[in-house]
């Protein structure tokens, strides 16, 4: 997965309302789990939580994916592992990340 910046946010943002199956999506190259499908939205989503959490740090390769797998998970809500998160949770989580972007102390290099 290319090194996205900060600035490629609102662009990412714009596309991730979209729940549109995509058949391939780069994961971490450790993870074990065939995925098969992948959903644009939550994958651009997954991109900019990689953005949020590794922003101007040296990360490794591997260090670099905020998880193993772009999947949303709801630690509320009761699934088993493989469970695809509901199209409404995807599209709240749009919003989540607008809100944080919108906020202006999210990132001082906007």
């Amino acid at each position: 997965m290319p090194t996205f910046r900060p600035e490629q946010v609102p662009d990412l943002l714009r596309y991730a309302t979209s729940l549109e199956d995509i058949p391939a999506f780069p994961v971490n190259p450790i993870s074990s789990l065939y995925q098969g499908n992948f959903r644009l939205g939550e994958c651009l989503l997954w991109t900019i939580e990689s953005i949020r959490v590794g922003y101007g740090q040296e990360l490794t390769s591997v260090e670099r994916y905020p998880s193993l797998n772009p999947i949303l998970v709801n630690s509320t809500t009761q699934r088993n592992e493989g469970q695809s998160a509901t199209d409404e949770e995807v599209l709240e989580a749009v919003q989540a990340y607008a809100d944080w972007w919108n906020d202006s102390a999210s990132f001082e290099q906007k």
